[in-house]
């Protein structure tokens, strides 16, 4: 990666490819589908934050796990059952409530025959500086944001190849509950629905 920016510009890549320490205990390759990270200790974005590198890390990648068994209670599972949690897909708007979450994730996961995520990645300091997003609602104050980068492969019943798509995805998380706040993935989902009308 070269020379490192300025602190307050940096981002504090948790990647087995970063110039941190890491930690070889839980650094995995894409075969495996467990996230690359490093060994940052228990930094985090906020002082009143209390989950460690490792709660973060169990916490993304049974997220990923969830979505590729594609079980819906198992996904719904993992949410804050408040009125405000959300999923949400690229500039689409926000699939809102637990119970809607669990209907999209049901109808999404039997068009589709098989997802798998490969090549995780994990961020938890905030990029340029303190900069995190503000738009959603209630508070975060006892909430963290982290960031994620994966390439989920998609497989299909009908003649359409395995699709990869790379994808970047933005969780917030309840410390207390260690549930999701919001998850917001961006990716090219309109190859997938384009695969399901071949």
């Amino acid at each position: 990666m070269g020379k490192h920016a300025p602190d307050e510009f940096a981002a504090t890549w948790l990647s087995a490819s970063s110039e941190k320490t890491c930690n070889r205990e839980i650094v995995a390759g894409a075969s495996t589908g467990k996230p690359n990270t490093c060994n940052l200790g228990n930094t985090t974005m906020d002082s009143n934050i209390s989950l460690s590198d490792q709660d973060l890390i169990e916490i993304v990648r049974s997220y990923y796990s969830a979505v590729d068994s594609r079980d819906p209670d198992r996904l719904a599972a993992l949410y804050l059952d408040a009125p405000t949690t959300t999923l949400k897909f690229n500039a689409d708007p926000a699939i809102v409530t637990v119970e809607a979450i669990r209907t999209f994730t049901a109808g999404f996961s039997l068009a589709v025959a098989g997802i798998h995520h490969t090549m995780i990645e994990i961020w938890k300091t905030p990029l340029l500086g303190n900069i995190v997003p503000v738009d959603l609602e209630p508070s975060r104050e006892n909430a963290v944001t982290v960031a994620s980068t994966a390439l989920p492969i998609f497989s299909f019943t009908k003649g359409s190849d395995d699709i990869a798509l790379p994808a970047t995805s933005i969780f917030t998380i309840d410390t207390e509950t260690k549930k999701f706040i919001s998850v917001h993935n961006m990716f090219d989902i309109g190859k997938i629905y384009a695969a399901l009308n071949t």
